[in-house]
């Protein structure tokens, strides 16, 4: 059993001094709970709290570039069957945060509460420690979908321009689809 695990993303550039920050900045925290914590972030509203000098508790956060999962947090994750209840990962981990239920930056983020469970205790480095490499937005999975497409069931199998296809391997055909 691995007690946490540091997780980065395919795009991710490291800050500078980013061993000795990433230990001076968990030493920050302590003991404080947490099961989540972001290395590298994009927040959406603002953060909840200041924990220390370089720690906050985030509000609704995207990207998932890097983080910090502590083992009761990986199990969490899959205690509330997330396979199940499929959304961006940046999303999911925001919402099982309760941030953003008022709606204002996803408008689906009541609807999913209902799926998600309030499972994450987050905390953030500030200022971030890993970012994506320069460019590598104009790549993003998440970054580039249409406007309201959420979930990868709801792309388009096939379309007139060819600049957004989901991945074949990612598409469930409804022979193969698990019962809800």
């Amino acid at each position: 059993e691995i007690p946490s695990a540091l997780i980065l993303e395919d795009d991710f550039d490291l800050q500078e001094d980013f061993k000795q920050r990433l230990g001076s900045y968990l030493a920050e925290v302590g003991d404080l709970p947490w099961n989540l914590m972001y290395v590298g972030r994009s927040p959406m509203e603002n953060d909840v709290a200041k924990v220390s000098e370089h720690v906050v508790e985030p509000g609704y956060t995207l990207w998932t570039v890097g983080y910090i999962l502590r083992l009761e947090g990986a199990k969490a994750l899959l205690q509330t069957e997330s396979v199940r209840n499929m959304a961006p990962l940046d999303d999911f981990f925001s919402i099982a945060m309760s941030r953003g239920l008022d709606g204002s930056y996803n408008d689906r983020a009541i609807e999913w509460s209902a799926h998600i469970p309030p499972t994450m205790r987050a905390l953030a480095m500030n200022p971030p420690l890993v970012m994506p490499y320069m460019g590598s937005m104009f790549k993003s999975d998440t970054a580039m979908l249409r406007t309201k497409t959420r979930y990868v069931r709801d792309l388009p199998l096939d379309s007139a321009d060819d600049t957004l296809r989901p991945d074949p391997r990612c598409v469930i055909s409804p022979t193969h689809a698990e019962p809800r």
